[in-house]
């Protein structure tokens, strides 16, 4: 996913924030980590998301169950968000359009089914 793409669904959700902070953030992270392509990757699987768990602990294993439930409405939520900003994109006109280059690959943003 491109910090762009994470920047859209975040405001989606209702996040407001600088930006640039979330650039900040995501280049300083040691689980997140950039690509050749210009896109931003992470581990996926369980055990990617204990290390994560352990290193940020805002959820006890003891709601693991109620975490799972919210990640996976946040998944589908943010898929929704993706296909959105991307329609909206494809309304646009040129991928170019204003000198930028809008486009995004079909598959960028891997979510765990």
């Amino acid at each position: 996913m491109t910090a762009d793409a994470l920047d859209y669904c975040l405001k989606q959700l209702g996040y407001r924030y600088n930006v640039a902070s979330l650039k900040n953030a995501i280049r300083s992270s040691k689980w997140i980590t950039w690509q050749q392509d210009g896109r931003w990757a992470h581990s996926l699987g369980e055990a990617a998301e204990a290390d994560l768990r352990r290193e940020v602990p805002v959820v006890p294993d003891s709601r693991h169950a109620a975490w799972a439930a919210m990640r996976d409405v946040l998944t589908r939520d943010v898929r929704g968000f993706i296909t959105q900003r991307a329609e909206r994109l494809r309304n646009l006109g040129s991928p170019h359009r204003f000198g930028l280059n809008w486009d995004e690959e079909p598959g960028a943003m891997m979510l765990p089914m």
